[in-house]
């Protein structure tokens, strides 16, 4: 679910995403402050309602210091950026979505603009 590394903890999306995995909470078990990477890579279906994604980014977003959403994939890039939307986090402050995984790694550890 979650794994550390030297600088960042990595939150791994399941390929179906649920309510269920979302209030089970275990992807919010990270470092307080600290940077975050959600790999969203493997994510296929989302059974959830919006609401719920929403709020999940809410939490996050409250809890880590900067989070950086890998999603290369159509579904996972739109969920993650409704869910910005929503939860009315502001993208490129201290969460942002990203296709690519270095571009990412970049602005979470650098704090380069954010780029989509």
């Amino acid at each position: 679910m979650a794994g550390e590394h030297a600088c960042y903890t990595v939150v791994e999306v399941p390929a179906r995403l649920t309510g269920a995995w979302l209030a089970a909470g275990e992807w919010l078990k990270v470092p307080a402050g600290g940077r975050v990477l959600v790999d969203a890579a493997a994510l296929e279906t989302a059974e959830m309602e919006a609401g719920a994604l929403a709020a999940a980014a809410e939490q996050l977003a409250a809890r880590a210091g900067r989070i950086a959403v890998y999603a290369p994939g159509d579904l996972a890039f739109g969920l993650a950026r409704q869910a910005l939307q929503l939860a009315g986090v502001a993208e490129g402050v201290t969460m942002a979505v990203f296709r690519e995984r270095e571009a990412a790694l970049r602005w979470l550890l650098g704090g380069e603009g954010a780029a989509k």
